[in-house]
């Protein structure tokens, strides 16, 4: 395969010269969790929102990225269902009264800007599945008309504008691009304020419906009723006759689905799995539907029956005198509680931890040193389970670190969540402190609920330092998680980190390795990683043309366009070239 050059290579920021005339905005919404996270409210509903962000292309054409998700409460919190329809919002439609410059007698004053199409109604969407239109903005006055900002409706729309003037009668065309979140069968609604210098501003709605492909039910699962092994049935149907597989569930919590395909599908949860795997809330399920590849459900954790005599009285949580003084870094009060018999290993009541763990939070090693000679636990558990061990590798702090292994710390005491010290350090940790740990025999190769080793985590998180001391203690470099399958190969691509990507590659990482959708690290890449890595990656031998498991299968330029981030455009101008270079694709890959 002939490679192209690969100009699209540089910073990000210099696509923003002030000779483009564009701008790069970026903004967020508040997100949900995914099967892999733990300790979520069970009753949360809200579905997942991820983040967007913009980048542009050139002086007449700006280009949008976007994300939304279902709209928020309809009756915004009053109880009484409001209606909001944007697309009644039609600021062109009537004459506005302009304050200020150029209107002396407060005259009503027509809109400088029109859009065509207004509204910009995206069609039918597939849910995660984005989608990008052109607006076009056509200025109607007879003087420049110069846009200041562009303002999201809620936060989850962005946009880059053309930062030059547009002169009486030029347009500027606009891509928008926009991402549903995985709620299917909703209207989406969104509207983008346009602020112009000398004018009122002016708002355009975006628009599109989000089809229900297949549908689950119920939406909302009752957590286990006294000792039933499994729940209640869990049916999905497709809506528009297309047979369909189900390729995995995450976290793996289910009875195991059919793998033929078919028009219905009947799954149970495994209780003891899902007690296991941390009481998730969320619950996604996989697809080869070509039109919707994934659907959710929430288990919602069943209320305590009500009881007819009164509720005793819950004291607030709090912190014990002796944790008190250690959070507090008053080495004399904790000494003098301490000999006035106060016991070192009280937990707290919020949160489970001991004075130990609020001493090592805070960083004080003289008021460690004081609790380890009056006796306090070292391998106490607050209430998820971490250690004052675990408290001081979270944190980077090897002073403490080296304190608590030389009192006799475990090493590999594991957590409710299965993690160790090590894994805590990895993750979250410096180098130096996952180094002493290693070297004090500290178990590389521990795994949490979700099948994550510390490589993992250190991967994901970019810390290439931390790999490699995993590395050299033996950690395996083609471990999978219990989630979507993902090879520590495919976490690092997420990162972007190419220093981290060299490594693997170095230490016979497994190219080959698929994910349960049958994405390879470079789909992964191409979707949430960097260019460099993308590039790093072919130049590896990964064919940008090999398709997943989907049906029609994506290939590395599919999984590029459905990212709404700035790495987007890097990404797919060198992707093109290598993916439409050949006529054929190569064949969808085996699902072993």
């Amino acid at each position: 395969m002939t490679m192209p050059s690969f100009p699209a290579l540089r910073p990000v920021n210099a696509c923003l010269a002030a000779s483009t005339g564009v701008i790069l905005l970026m903004a967020s919404c508040t997100g949900g969790s995914d099967g892999s996270q733990q300790g979520q409210d069970a009753n949360a509903t809200t579905p997942d929102q991820p983040t967007p962000a913009v980048t542009t292309t050139d002086a007449s054409k700006a280009e949008t990225v976007a994300t939304t998700e279902a709209p928020a409460d309809p009756t915004n919190g009053t109880g009484i269902p409001i209606t909001q329809d944007f697309s009644s919002v039609r600021p062109n439609d009537n004459p506005v009264k302009t304050p200020g410059l150029n209107n002396t007698n407060n005259a009503p004053v027509a809109a400088p800007i029109t859009f065509s199409p207004d509204p910009l109604d995206m069609g039918e969407m597939s849910a995660g599945v984005a989608k990008t239109s052109t607006v076009t903005l056509t200025n109607t006055s007879d003087a420049p008309v110069t846009i200041t900002k562009a303002i999201p409706g809620c936060g989850c729309t962005t946009l880059g504008w053309p930062k030059d003037p547009i002169a009486p009668g030029e347009s500027a065309d606009i891509e928008i691009t926009l991402k549903p979140g995985p709620k299917q069968g909703i209207r989406l609604r969104k509207r983008v304020t346009f602020q112009l210098e000398g004018h009122p501003s002016q708002i355009l709605s975006v628009e599109g419906d989000v089809a229900a492909y297949v549908t689950i039910k119920p939406e909302i699962v009752e957590a286990r009723v006294e000792d039933a092994e499994l729940s209640e049935d869990i049916v999905l149907t497709s809506a528009d006759g297309t047979a369909f597989v189900v390729n995995a569930v995450e976290p793996a919590i289910t009875v195991a689905p059919s793998t033929d395909a078919a028009l219905e599908h009947t799954l149970q949860i495994d209780w003891n799995a899902w007690e296991e795997a941390g009481r998730p809330v969320k619950i996604a399920f996989k697809l080869d539907h070509p039109k919707a590849s994934q659907v959710t459900t929430l288990v919602k954790r069943r209320p305590n029956a009500p009881s007819m005599d009164p509720a005793p009285k819950t004291p607030a949580p709090s912190i014990n005198d002796l944790s008190g003084a250690a959070r507090a870094g008053d080495v004399a009060r904790v000494r003098l509680l301490l000999a006035d018999g106060k016991d070192p290993n009280q937990a707290d009541s919020a949160g489970g931890r001991t004075a130990l763990h609020w001493a090592v939070r805070s960083g004080n090693a003289e008021i460690v040193d004081v609790l380890i000679e009056s006796g306090a636990d070292l391998d106490k558990g607050d209430q998820a389970g971490k250690t004052p061990l675990s408290h001081a590798a979270e944190s980077g702090n090897v002073e403490l670190t080296g304190r608590l292994l030389a009192a006799g710390a475990d090493v590999n005491k594991r957590d409710l969540v299965g993690g160790n010290s090590v894994l805590w350090a990895a993750g979250l940790g410096s180098a130096d402190t996952l180094r002493l740990l290693v070297a004090s025999g500290g178990e590389v190769e521990v795994k949490d609920i979700n099948g994550l080793s510390p490589l993992a985590w250190a991967a994901q998180t970019g810390k290439t330092e931390s790999m490699q001391i995993l590395i050299d203690g033996g950690a395996d470099v083609n471990a999978t998680d219990n989630l979507a399958g993902e090879s520590i190969l495919m976490r690092a691509a997420r990162s972007g980190k190419t220093d981290s990507i060299k490594l693997l590659l170095d230490n016979g990482t497994d190219l080959g390795k698929k994910t349960k959708l049958g994405a390879n690290a470079l789909h992964i890449a191409s979707e949430y990683g960097s260019a460099e890595v993308v590039q790093m990656l072919v130049e590896r031998g990964l064919d940008p043309r090999q398709v997943d498991l989907r049906t029609p299968g994506w290939n590395a330029l599919d999984y590029a366009k459905n990212r709404v981030d700035e790495g987007r455009f890097q990404v797919i101008a060198y992707l093109t070239p290598l993916v439409t270079v050949e006529s054929e694709a190569p064949a969808a890959p085996s699902a072993d």
